[in-house]
Protein backbone atom coordinates (compact mmCIF):
# COMPACT_ATOMS: atom_id res chain seq x y z
CA UNK A 1 0.00 0.00 0.00
CA UNK A 2 1.40 3.53 -1.36
CA UNK A 3 0.28 6.39 1.57
CA UNK A 4 -1.08 9.48 0.82
CA UNK A 5 1.32 12.55 1.36
CA UNK A 6 0.93 15.71 3.04
CA UNK A 7 3.72 19.16 4.35
CA UNK A 8 2.17 20.79 6.55
CA UNK A 9 2.66 24.59 5.66
CA UNK A 10 5.66 24.63 8.54
CA UNK A 11 7.07 21.91 6.75
CA UNK A 12 6.45 23.65 3.63
CA UNK A 13 8.39 26.87 4.86
CA UNK A 14 11.44 24.12 6.65
CA UNK A 15 12.13 22.81 2.75
CA UNK A 16 12.00 26.03 0.86
CA UNK A 17 13.76 28.32 3.72
CA UNK A 18 16.62 25.13 3.42
CA UNK A 19 16.27 25.41 -0.88
CA UNK A 20 17.00 29.09 -0.41
CA UNK A 21 19.92 28.77 1.92
CA UNK A 22 21.68 25.89 -0.10
CA UNK A 23 20.97 28.22 -3.49
CA UNK A 24 22.91 31.27 -2.13
CA UNK A 25 25.67 28.80 -1.05
CA UNK A 26 25.87 26.92 -4.34
CA UNK A 27 23.82 27.23 -7.49
CA UNK A 28 22.16 24.46 -7.70
CA UNK A 29 22.90 22.43 -4.76
CA UNK A 30 18.95 23.91 -3.45
CA UNK A 31 17.25 21.55 -6.23
CA UNK A 32 19.63 18.53 -4.82
CA UNK A 33 18.45 18.93 -1.88
CA UNK A 34 14.68 18.87 -2.78
CA UNK A 35 15.68 15.49 -4.55
CA UNK A 36 17.11 14.27 -1.26
CA UNK A 37 14.00 15.04 -0.01
CA UNK A 38 11.83 13.51 -2.86
CA UNK A 39 13.87 10.46 -2.35
CA UNK A 40 13.24 10.02 1.11
CA UNK A 41 9.22 11.00 1.20
CA UNK A 42 9.44 8.12 -1.65
CA UNK A 43 10.66 5.94 0.65
CA UNK A 44 8.32 6.64 3.67
CA UNK A 45 5.04 6.58 1.51
CA UNK A 46 6.28 2.92 0.32
CA UNK A 47 6.97 2.09 3.73
CA UNK A 48 6.33 4.54 7.03
CA UNK A 49 6.69 2.07 9.36
CA UNK A 50 10.20 1.63 8.53
CA UNK A 51 11.78 4.56 10.37
CA UNK A 52 11.73 4.72 14.16
CA UNK A 53 8.93 6.38 16.15
CA UNK A 54 11.03 8.75 18.31
CA UNK A 55 8.52 11.60 19.77
CA UNK A 56 4.56 11.21 20.78
CA UNK A 57 4.65 8.47 17.64
CA UNK A 58 6.22 10.61 15.07
CA UNK A 59 8.72 8.92 12.52
CA UNK A 60 11.83 10.47 12.31
CA UNK A 61 13.59 9.95 8.96
CA UNK A 62 17.58 11.39 8.01
CA UNK A 63 18.45 12.33 4.33
CA UNK A 64 21.38 10.82 3.24
CA UNK A 65 23.28 13.61 1.71
CA UNK A 66 22.20 16.69 4.17
CA UNK A 67 22.21 17.30 7.91
CA UNK A 68 18.20 16.99 7.86
CA UNK A 69 15.61 15.24 9.14
CA UNK A 70 12.10 14.19 7.80
CA UNK A 71 9.68 14.27 11.00
CA UNK A 72 6.19 12.68 10.08
CA UNK A 73 3.01 10.61 11.55
CA UNK A 74 1.49 8.15 9.91
CA UNK A 75 -2.69 8.62 10.38
CA UNK A 76 -5.28 6.28 8.07
CA UNK A 77 -3.01 5.46 4.72
CA UNK A 78 -2.02 9.21 5.40
CA UNK A 79 1.99 10.61 5.31
CA UNK A 80 1.98 13.91 7.18
CA UNK A 81 5.44 15.59 7.38
CA UNK A 82 5.18 18.15 10.18
CA UNK A 83 9.21 19.31 9.77
CA UNK A 84 11.76 19.17 7.87
CA UNK A 85 14.70 19.92 10.39
CA UNK A 86 18.32 20.76 10.70
CA UNK A 87 20.00 18.45 12.90
CA UNK A 88 22.04 21.38 14.70
CA UNK A 89 18.59 23.12 15.69
CA UNK A 90 17.01 22.69 18.85
CA UNK A 91 14.73 20.07 18.71
CA UNK A 92 11.97 21.15 20.97
CA UNK A 93 11.26 23.79 17.72
CA UNK A 94 9.51 20.74 15.29
CA UNK A 95 8.30 19.05 18.94
CA UNK A 96 5.93 22.00 19.78
CA UNK A 97 4.17 21.37 16.41
CA UNK A 98 3.73 17.86 17.04
CA UNK A 99 1.38 19.27 20.16
CA UNK A 100 -0.58 21.29 17.43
Amino acid sequence: MIYTLKFTQAAKLDVQEAWVWYEEKQSGLGDDFILSIETIVTEITRNPLLFARKFNDLHIAPLRRFPYKVIYAVEEGEVIVIAVFHTSRNPTLWQERADD
